[in-house]
């Protein structure tokens, strides 16, 4: 289960990079797509087609892991993420995004809220506080 959560936050870090480290929509897409290179411990692809943009691994050396993958791109785990990421809506959105974030960094956010103090539910004022400060911190982190 931890192995998910870190991948799973990875991931989440990763779009947000992705997005605010790009000129275009088509610079996002493929620094989106290349982070499915990084995570199976491929840093380099100048032969693929499918990158016009991005031909090596953006990501620091350090996080490269000895080159080591953090997913087997046989196993399933693999497969779901590439095919969630290589969506036609994801592909779509993501080239919509402005990178400077305006309206996406705001919608975020209440995400982010939404799950540490849904509305549907009632806190004491100390417990709104606390999950609204949880929610704060997390938004942060991603930045």
């Amino acid at each position: 289960m931890h192995r998910i959560e870190e991948m799973s936050g990875r991931s989440e870090h990763n779009l947000w990079w992705s997005i605010r480290s790009s000129k275009s929509g088509d610079e996002a897409r493929e620094k989106l797509q290349s982070c499915l290179k990084h995570i199976v411990g491929v840093h380099s692809w100048e032969k693929d087609r499918n990158f016009k943009l991005i031909k090596k691994c953006a990501f620091h050396p350090a996080t490269h892991v000895a080159r080591v993958p953090l997913l087997d791109p046989k196993k399933g785990a693999f497969k779901a993420l590439e095919a969630l990421i290589n969506s036609k809506s994801v592909m779509d959105q993501i080239g919509r995004i402005s990178p400077d974030i305006g309206t996406s960094e705001v919608e975020g956010f209440n995400h982010l809220a939404g799950i540490h103090a849904p509305k549907d539910h009632y806190f004491s004022e100390k417990g709104h506080d606390l999950r609204s400060r949880v929610t704060i911190l997390r938004h942060n982190s991603a930045q």
